[in-house]
């Protein structure tokens, strides 16, 4: 359409204008289509009007054109309604003149009267019309009889009825003219306050009105900023919200996004809760004493001090530094206090003030799950659940709606006890309120699908609801044993997975917020049971530090708890223990991680608060026990804290406390040992051998197996009988006592495989003591670790040995072989393991034969038969592991030792040589002893019941002796069979050895001192065997040599000894002292066990009498004459080490003297000579090294009042062969035993000089076999050596003649 001032125009052809157009039209709608700007649009526009201003019309023309796609440009983009406004603007502005608006609204009849009084009307209805009614101007009667029909109570809610309302509510409108908005207004507030059952009519009401959602929106908008002003929103209107969101007649996301409070608000309001949330948890931490006492004056009647000291009376007249305050009185005042930082911001009254949460809660309790999701997807997580726990029990009893009737059926047999409960009624009326109910579980997949996301949304908030917590914990433990979940169509893995995400994000924390139900957490047990040990500590690790981030009320529990536990433990002791451990035992059911840990932290400072706590967790359930054992492992792996105390050079007494803590509750309580004994196998890995402390008071604490060196005589030959006679020297008792523990350690082993890696990982640490943990740690304390290594592997061993069946342990062990070659265990700690396996060996073939023989129709076999069938047994064995350990060793090794003799020595033990009949006899005269005691008591005591129990015990008294009496006979036996094999096998043990010069050599160092150190049974062994050798009169064992290599200069064997190895060496030192000395004692006896016999061929040079003499006969006189060199050689060493400021040499050696000091000194003159060493060396380490000066007080004292007789010189040998100066031996820079053992450096107080440095013979040189000493000494007494071959076998012959 064109104006009338265009077609005025002649000047332009049609052509032209249409093209002037299209010009405009483009520049027009490139700027609608953004491909220019205003700018741009407005100059190219002004330069096609300066061309010809006539043009102006044809633009106003454009503009009317586009007038619609202008509009439809600002409704679409609201952001670009400024920008066309902008360019419209310009264009009226600066490109259309006055004249040619003025004539196009002229031309539309602008100047007429009527379009004049049509543009008045127009601005009055916009402007100044009244839409809405007043109401203080209308009649009320129309609303009031409105108001009066629905709340009719008599109008029923049928189809015929609803349909009656509306009709009158419709007349109502038209006959009174009412305004049918506020018509809905009163609708929904009478919706409001009706009850829920008319819910359906109200609704099928607001539906007849056909409104715009956006409308009826704007109403309820409006309400909500009412009630906002007046900051209280009755739950009411959030009901009918939800209900009107069900039918579809509100956008739910979009009201949410109105109401209050706004998101910026919502945040602010967030950080500030979280804060205040911190703030309770710290203040909950600290109890205030004197408020509380203050409230428990009030509360109660009596003082508590009595009940706490009612177990000691003698302690109620002294005063305690300690105010004793009941449990509940400071449990009111922590609680009083949070009340008064939470105020009124943690509880329901929020939902009055939060709309948002309060319409949240409403969907919630009218069961829509679906709507309420989305709505928390615009909350902070877990913020809803935290503010107000009306909330999570609204949440809760969805999820126990949705699990009812799958609970039903899976559980029904513990159905029962939750349905009648008092809980169970009110979850069933929530139910009832629903009016959108959501999908129930029909089976497990459902369960996984449906039920867990929910619960994980909720997290440790299902708490609100305990039985759903406890209901959904007896679903998943049916899980495992249900056989519909075990078919194929379920994913296993994933599911598994999903439980155990369930139990630490969801069913875990929610234990702390119930109040001290220890019934949820053995519920709970049964479902983390079944998970690894790894799993559940990951899950008690995030229990205490992840999810108290997460959730609010985690994070104030925490403090309460953890402040009640600082209050416990303060008024903890031996004579409270029972009390307070009740009340420990709540906190723990809460929150068992806190009080534990803090508990733990305690022994660590308080050796002596052991006791009492071990008796105050009494109380605890399963999961609290685990929970415990997570928080030992965690502090016995904190990296923070120093395993040493350097100042006095020992282990730190937090790590010792923390062992014998583990031994008494693992002893007491049923505690898994997988995660304590998967802890130390890891150590173990990482060449960590101090928490073998761990593992060795454990094993001590339960089954009573100690390695002790320093044993007595008795009990060292008790612990050389069968496993009857052990176990009555030491722990039979206890292990009566502590059965149930011992199964439960040993299940453990054998179920991990642990078993056989904790042998294999201790056997090997000794070599990374010595090698490795030398170069770091001062020689003091390596020894120390040395000692503890073997202690425990030697306790270990016994503890295995003792509890577990033969078949077992040889089903389990690798063989000697392997566990050198492969896992490179030296061969003392390989054959220690596998030893009992081959004696099983022998002992089944031998049984076997036996059978075997009887099944043939033989008679009773006797003695020689049993012998014979034995030694076939035996000889099959030992051949088998003969074979077996030659191609470990080098072939060099072999020209110096038989491997007949080196495999029968590392297979016997001291029960196949010695069967201490003295143990035997004392521990049966004992037995006959307490029965007759049993039986005196029994006639003089008048208890009833006595007699019943004195029965019991003459019955296991007469037991236990007969068991003793057939072991000892066994034993004898036993013991007589072996020196049979051995006499059989003696000339193959040394004559086939390749070079015969050194063989004694290699049998001492490769043998005899490896397995010396072992412990003091091994030591016995050991000079049992040389005894045995020399008794038998075993070819080329050369008795006298063999001794002499050890008493010569027995200083470098010393230097490379622990303490406990001096204590085993110290132990067979001993013992071939007393042969020796009892051969000295007696020419008769001389003559009865030395005389012509291999060991004592020697050839003797008497240098200092006739230079030319070659050989004489050994006679008991040469023989004292050696005696005299030993006494003398061993003064001379012993007194040099203890001249020496070396550590090691001094301590060594006066552990030395200490075992051996009924056979040394034993001469005057060395006795004076070893009292003013040992003297010196008290007096010059009194202050400085208090270990040494007290060894050498009690070494002096011990010196004093031994009773032995001392021996002048002249009586105890012949010594016409006057000594030489006794100057004490060099010790060279390097030892023999250099190549075998590396150095280790004493602290700085211990290191002696450099040209005192000391080795340790550990292993000979591959190479070949060095001399004991680097630097020979000259002798003064004869000197002792080997004769010949042809020269031993001549004195064979004669003696066989």
């Amino acid at each position: 359409m064109h104006s009338p001032s265009a077609t005025t125009s002649n000047a332009q052809t049609p052509d032209d204008e249409d093209k002037i157009v299209q010009q405009l039209l483009a520049h027009c709608r490139a700027f609608l289509a953004k491909k220019t700007s205003a700018e741009d649009s407005v100059k190219h526009l002004k330069a096609i009007l300066q061309a010809k201003p006539a043009n102006a019309s044809l633009l106003f023309d454009v503009l009317v054109a586009l007038q619609l796609e202008f509009d439809e440009e600002r409704a679409r983009k609201s952001e670009r309604a400024d920008e066309v406004h902008a360019f419209l603007s310009s264009v009226a502005s600066e490109l259309l003149p006055t004249d040619v608006l003025t004539l196009e609204l002229n031309a539309l009849g602008a100047d007429e009267q009527q379009t004049k009084s049509k543009m008045v009307k127009s601005k009055t209805r916009m402007f100044y019309k009244q839409l809405k009614f007043n109401l203080l101007r209308e009649e009320s009667e129309g609303y009031a009889k409105l108001i009066a029909e629905l709340f009719q109570s008599s109008v029923v809610f049928s189809g015929e009825g609803t349909e009656q309302l509306i009709l009158t509510v419709e007349g109502l409108i038209g006959q009174f003219n009412l305004d049918p908005n506020r018509v809905v207004d009163i609708v929904l507030e009478c919706f409001e306050q009706s009850p829920p059952n008319n819910a359906p009519q109200f609704i099928r009401l607001i539906k007849e009105f056909k409104m715009d959602k956006g409308d009826l929106r704007n109403i309820l908008l409006l309400k909500f900023l009412f009630c906002q002003r007046n900051e209280h929103t009755p739950m009411s209107l959030y009901r009918v919200v939800s209900h009107l969101a069900q039918e579809g007649l509100v956008d739910i996301p979009m009201l949410f996004t109105l109401i209050s409070p706004t998101r910026k608000e919502l945040m602010e309001e967030y950080k500030s809760l979280t804060d205040l949330v911190k703030l309770r948890s710290n203040r909950a931490e600290t109890i205030s004493s004197n408020v509380a006492g203050l409230l428990a004056s009030a509360t109660e009647s009596f003082p508590i001090a009595s009940i706490l000291n009612a177990a000691n009376d003698s302690s109620m007249d002294q005063p305690s530094a300690t105010p004793a305050i009941s449990f509940s009185a400071a449990t009111q005042c922590q609680l009083n206090e949070d009340r008064k930082l939470a105020g009124t911001r943690f509880d329901d009254s929020v939902l009055h003030k939060n709309q948002k949460l309060g319409l949240l809660c409403a969907l919630l309790e009218h069961g829509d799950l679906a709507m309420a999701q989305k709505l928390l997807e615009l909350l902070p997580e877990g913020f809803p659940f935290g503010v107000c726990p009306r909330i999570a029990m609204a949440l809760a009893n969805i999820i126990g709606f949705c699990i009812e009737p799958f609970y039903r059926l899976k559980a029904s047999s513990n159905y029962e006890c939750l349905a009648n409960s008092s809980t169970g009624i009110r979850m069933k009326d929530s139910w009832e309120r629903f009016t959108c109910h959501p999908k129930q579980v029909s089976d497990w997949q459902s369960l996984f699908d449906d039920v867990c996301p929910i619960a994980f949304k909720l997290g440790p908030y299902i708490g609100a609801r305990h039985e759903v917590a406890i209901k959904l914990i007896r679903l998943l433990n049916t899980y495992y044993s249900d056989e519909e979940a075990l078919k194929p169509v379920i994913n296993e893995t994933k599911v598994h997975k999903t439980i155990m995400s369930l139990c630490d994000a969801v069913l875990v924390p929610a234990a702390s917020l119930l109040e001290s139900n220890f019934a949820y957490c053995e519920e709970l047990w049964q479902i983390l049971s079944r998970f690894s040990y790894m799993d559940r500590y990951r899950i008690y690790h995030r229990w205490r530090t992840v999810h108290t981030e997460r959730c609010w009320d985690l994070s104030i529990q925490k403090g309460k708890v953890f402040g009640m536990t600082r209050y416990i433990m303060k008024r903890l002791s031996k004579d409270t223990a029972k009390v307070m451990g009740r009340q420990l035992g709540k906190l723990c059911h809460t929150y068992p991680t806190i009080p534990l840990d803090y508990l733990v932290a305690k022994v660590q400072d308080f050796q002596n608060f052991i006791g009492p706590v071990v008796e105050s967790i009494r109380f605890l359930s399963s999961l609290e026990f685990d929970v415990l054992s997570y928080c030992l492992i965690e502090n016995l792996a904190a990296p923070e804290k120093q395993e040493f105390k350097i100042s006095d050079i020992s282990f730190s007494g937090w790590l010792q406390s923390l062992a014998n803590f583990a031994a008494a509750i693992f002893k007491r309580y049923n505690i898994d040992f997988t995660g304590i004994l998967q802890y130390i196998a890891n150590q173990l890995k990482d060449t960590q051998s101090l928490d073998l402390i761990v593992l060795r008071e454990i094993v001590t604490g339960i089954s009573g197996v100690e390695s002790n060196t320093d044993l007595t005589q008795e009990h060292l030959e008790a612990l050389c009988g069968g496993d009857t006679l052990r176990g009555e020297a030491g722990y039979l008792q206890m292990t009566k006592l502590n059965r149930r523990s011992i199964n439960r350690l040993r299940e453990a082993l054998l179920r991990n495989e642990l078993f056989e890696s904790l042998c294999i990982l201790i056997g090997q640490q000794k070599q990374f003591i010595i090698y490795r943990d030398s170069k770091q740690y001062p020689l003091k304390l390596t020894t120390q670790m040395l000692d503890h290594c073997q202690e425990t592997f030697v306790q270990f061993f016994d503890f295995l040995r003792t509890n577990l069946k033969p078949e077992e342990y040889a089903r389990r062990m690798p063989s000697a072989s392997i566990l050198t070659s492969e896992f490179h265990l030296p061969i003392e700690a390989a054959l220690c393991l596998t030893r009992p396996i081959y004696m099983h060996k022998i002992e089944m073939a031998y049984e076997l034969a036996k059978k075997n023989g009887k099944e043939n129709g033989k008679a009773k076999l006797d003695g020689p038969q049993k012998s014979s069938l034995y030694k076939d047994a035996f000889t099959s064995t030992l051949n088998a592991l003969e074979e077996e350990l030659m191609p470990v060793f080098p072939e060099a090794y072999w020209l110096d030792m038989t491997s007949r003799m080196h495999t029968i020595f590392w297979l016997l033990s001291v029960n196949d040589l010695l069967a201490p009949l003295t143990a035997y006899e004392r521990g049966i005269d004992k037995c006959r002893k307490e029965m007759t005691d049993l039986q005196t008591n029994n006639e003089t005591s008048s208890v009833r019941g006595a007699t019943r129990r004195t029965a019991k015990d003459e019955e296991r008294l007469k037991g236990l002796e007969q068991k003793l009496s057939d072991e000892m006979r066994r034993q004898t036996e036993h013991v007589k069979r072996i020196k049979e094999i051995l006499v059989a096998e003696k000339d193959t043990f040394f004559a086939s050895a390749p070079n015969r010069t050194s063989q004694m050599l290699r049998f001492l160092q490769s043998c005899v001192l490896p397995r010396v150190i072992c412990s003091e049974v091994e030591a016995v062994y050991c000079a049992k065997l040389v005894e045995t050798l020399h008794t038998i009169k075993t070819g080329y064992f050369q008795t006298i040599v063999f001794m002499d290599k050890i008493f010569n200069d027995i200083t470098s064997i010393l230097a490379g000894f622990s303490e406990r190895e001096t204590h085993c060496f110290g132990r067979y030192c001993s013992m071939l002292l007393d042969m020796t000395l009892r051969w000295h004692s007696s020419k008769a006896i001389f003559n009865e066990e030395c005389e012509g016999y291999p060991g004592c061929v020697t050839k003797i040079r008497k240098k200092d009498r006739d230079e030319t003499a070659t050989a004489d006969e050994f006679t008991y006189d040469y023989f004292r004459s050696i005696c005299y060199k030993w006494q003398l050689r061993l003064n001379r060493s012993l007194g040099f080490m203890l001249q020496q400021n070396n550590y090691v040499l001094i301590r060594n050696a006066l552990t030395l003297m200490t075992k051996i000091l009924p056979n040394f000194p034993i001469l005057r003159t060395n006795t004076m000579s070893i009292e003013k060493h040992v003297t010196a060396v008290r007096d010059n380490e009194k202050g400085k090294r208090n270990d040494l000066n007290l060894l050498a007080a009690s070494y002096l004292v011990q010196l004093t009042k031994r009773n032995v007789k001392v021996w002048e010189p002249n009586e105890f040998a012949d010594t016409r062969a006057t000594t030489k100066s006794q100057a004490p031996p060099k010790m060279n820079g390097t030892s023999s035993a250099s190549a075998a053992r590396k150095a280790v450096t004493a602290p700085a107080s211990d290191r002696p000089s450099s040209s005192s440095t000391v080795h340790s013979p550990r292993r000979p040189a591959e190479d070949g076999i060095t001399p004991p000493t680097a630097t020979p000494i000259k002798r003064s007494r004869p000197s002792v050596r080997s004769r010949g071959v042809s020269r031993s076998k001549e004195n064979d012959g004669k003696r066989e003649n």
